[in-house]
């Protein structure tokens, strides 16, 4: 005996539940009761995955979730190693970094991704600045200690 099957989104079927706990598959290959049998259908919530991708646009994890729960992206992020700031999903701004899956598949979140692990994107930046004048300063003081080495010392005279 096949018992009907319902839709609902986010979530599969996976059979019937009565009031006692008693779990009922949607295909019953011998039916037991007699009297009255009051069912309630038991659902799975279905497995989709929050997608977080940077300002460019560049994936940059998957949190495998449940349809209907609960994330917090930002301790998500930084279980992870990445420090976020702000969060939006469809242009509009998730305030608090709470997402509630109302979707199925695939849900992107844009995120503006300060750093990986520690190092800042920004900093590195930053850091490369400060080498690349650390470099011509230092070769600045190099030519003109030569030059002082190589052309009259008018003290010495």
């Amino acid at each position: 005996m096949r018992l009907p099957e319902y839709m609902r989104t986010g979530y599969k079927m996976i059979g019937y539940i009565d009031a006692n706990g008693n779990h009922y598959p949607l295909v019953l290959s011998e039916v037991s009761a007699s009297g009255s049998l009051s069912l309630e259908a038991e659902w799975q919530a279905k497995d989709c995955t929050v997608v977080i991708v940077d300002q460019n646009g560049s994936r940059v994890l998957d949190i495998p979730v449940k349809f209907h729960d609960t994330v917090n992206l930002k301790e998500q992020c930084e279980a992870n190693g990445y420090v976020t700031t702000t969060w939006s999903k469809a242009g509009t701004p998730i305030e608090d970094g709470m997402l509630e899956i109302d979707a199925e598949g695939e849900i992107i979140i844009v995120a503006v991704v300060e750093s990986k692990h520690g190092s800042s994107k920004t900093l590195y930046y930053v850091l490369a600045a400060m080498a690349v004048v650390a470099a011509v300063g230092i070769g600045i003081v190099v030519m003109k200690s030569k030059r002082k080495k190589v052309g009259d010392d008018e003290e010495n005279k």
